[in-house]
């Protein structure tokens, strides 16, 4: 990206970005409020991982300019986008931009599978809660745009908001799967998601 003032030397497995829709040009995106049928990964991966939903009714739409006047998929609590291909990586760093729009019940961020299969964010009751592995703990405020990024080496997982300390050190042995975006078992995502990257590697 020319207007870019930082470069990865480590290429994402995949890399959904909501000012590029379809992966490459920002003047493809659909008009405010349209449907997301396809959600093109651009990391230029061999593997595709484009997320897509033929339903009409479990489609999210396109917002240009979310909170953060960032452009956003705006998922509804029943929406869902299910990636062409299920990774499943041992090692891995997933780093995603987003906010809930929920103040009671689950809004699930990502990833299809039993819910402790899953890397996932809700908003309940006021307070926030992650779940990694099947390990639960605290966000400060998944109600507001935040970036939140979760390493897994081995067996050790770590949990960072906004490029702070880690909220969370822990361990999980659990075999973890990436394949769906706004919906796993427990329930569903209500909110907005701008981007969310996946590294083979703890970064």
């Amino acid at each position: 990206d020319s207007g870019a003032s930082y470069y990865i030397s480590t290429n994402p497995e995949f890399h959904f970005d909501a000012t590029y829709i379809d992966g490459q040009d920002a003047a493809n995106n659909p008009s405010n409020g349209g449907s997301v049928s396809s959600w093109v990964n651009r990391s230029g991966s061999l593997t595709s991982y484009t997320a897509t939903q033929a339903t009409g009714s479990a489609q999210p739409s396109f917002t240009v300019a979310g909170d953060g006047l960032k452009p956003c998929v705006t998922f509804d609590g029943g929406d869902y986008l299910d990636l062409a291909n299920v990774y499943s990586p041992t090692n891995f760093t997933q780093v995603t931009v987003s906010k809930s729009n929920l103040s009671e019940g689950s809004s699930v961020l990502a990833w299809n599978g039993a819910w402790q299969n899953s890397t996932w964010i809700k908003y309940t009751s006021n307070s926030g809660d992650y779940v990694v592995g099947g390990n639960r703990g605290n966000l400060s405020a998944p109600e507001n745009f935040s970036m939140h990024a979760v390493t897994r080496s081995g067996s050790t997982v770590n949990l960072y908001e906004n490029g702070g300390s880690a909220l969370w050190n822990g361990t999980s042995s659990t075999t973890m799967y990436a394949g769906r975006i706004g919906r796993n078992q427990l329930g569903y995502h209500n909110g907005n998601i701008s981007e969310i990257m996946m590294f083979s590697s703890a970064l």
